[in-house]
């Protein structure tokens, strides 16, 4: 009996003994952590950080990813925007950067700044602007606004570039302008006609400048080239214009009037002073060219449109004197009703009708 037992307990301990080994996963996770193998690859890493490649490549396009790659890292800490604003302005027109400076509340135009910075550098300029507007270099954001204060400096900065322009580099219009203003119609429709032709040369270098600038004031045209009284010269142009264009063809006074139009739509100021004046010389070559339609249609808007109706009807009156005297006489019966005793223009009315 004593040895049966002894036989269990000896197959009781081997099969304990085994299962203990045979479930024991503990052993294959230590095996599985194989993790020091990895930690044992790390040659590969040093193999790749080491490798001659960037001993190689030390030139240009590592330098452009890693310059790159930090670039990114700085937009996202947002220390890159100030040169990304930079950019982004520099790239655009005068005109845009005008449209966000007024969304700012800044009422001044570009004469207005213009004429600013020729009393005090961009730096001044601008802090006058944010202290008459109250507006805080923190008060417009790129994210929330789409631009920020430094637009400004950009604006006064293009300004500044498109005038550079001097008196000196404008030295051979300037001599031009000095000439022609000494000259007067003669006798001669040749010489006439080449003192037109001049004159129009110096109104057009005039209208490229405005328009190269931005400029819609004469008087600032004035300032770039050194020279006042542009007016004047505008008026002896259409003096010399409306005494000889009746000598030339037909598409020469319309290419005259296309021309005068584009000059006024860009100088505002010089528009107001000779718009009437302008529009009847133009009827007076269209009728003088024998486009009696066209003249009278723009003496009508005249008439309609105008206060001074004395001088109208009397220009009205003058161009068909020599052309069609009886309806001279019959418009200086219409003018009479409209020209009182102490009118400038009531002889000249008064003498057709009796004629």
């Amino acid at each position: 009996m004593a040895a049966v037992k002894k036989t269990a307990t000896v197959k009781q301990l081997e099969t304990k003994t085994v299962k203990k080994i045979s479930s024991k996963p503990e052993a294959k996770r230590l095996t599985a952590k194989a993790a020091p193998k990895k930690i044992e690859a790390k040659p590969k890493a040093k193999q790749l950080t080491t490798t001659k490649a960037p001993k190689q490549i030390t030139a240009n396009e590592p330098a452009k990813k890693i310059t790159s790659i930090d670039s990114k890292r700085l937009t996202d800490r947002e220390l890159s925007k100030p040169p990304v604003k930079k950019d982004r302005y520099a790239q655009l027109d005068l005109s845009v950067c005008m449209e966000y400076i007024k969304k700012m509340g800044i009422k001044e135009s570009i004469e207005d700044l213009t004429d600013m910075l020729s009393k005090q550098n961009a730096a001044a300029v601008k802090e006058t602007l944010l202290k008459s507007y109250g507006i805080k270099k923190t008060s417009f954001t790129i994210k929330k606004d789409g631009f920020n204060v430094q637009v400004i400096d950009a604006v006064l900065k293009k300004i500044a570039e498109k005038h550079a322009e001097t008196g000196s580099e404008y030295g051979d219009l300037n001599a031009e302008i000095q000439a022609v203003k000494a000259l007067s119609l003669t006798g001669d429709d040749e010489k006439n006609a080449n003192l037109y032709h001049r004159m129009f040369a110096v109104m057009e270098q005039l209208l490229m400048i405005g328009q190269k600038v931005n400029v819609h004031e004469l008087s600032m045209i004035e300032k770039n080239i050194q020279i006042s009284d542009l007016e004047t010269v505008v008026l002896q142009f259409m003096q010399i214009a409306n005494g000889v264009l009746d000598k030339f063809l037909y598409r020469d006074v319309e290419f005259y009037e296309s021309f005068m139009y584009e000059f006024c739509s860009q100088y505002d100021d010089i528009y107001w002073i000779i718009e009437q004046e302008l529009q009847m010389d133009i009827a007076d070559l269209y009728i003088r060219h024998q486009d009696y339609q066209r003249g009278d249609v723009n003496y009508g808007y005249l008439l309609r449109e105008n206060g001074i109706r004395d001088k109208v009807y009397s220009r009205f009156v003058r161009v068909y004197e020599n052309i069609d005297h009886d309806k001279a006489k019959g418009l200086a019966h219409e003018a009479s009703r409209f020209t009182s005793v102490d009118s400038p223009h009531y002889a000249y009315i008064h003498k057709i009708m009796a004629s």
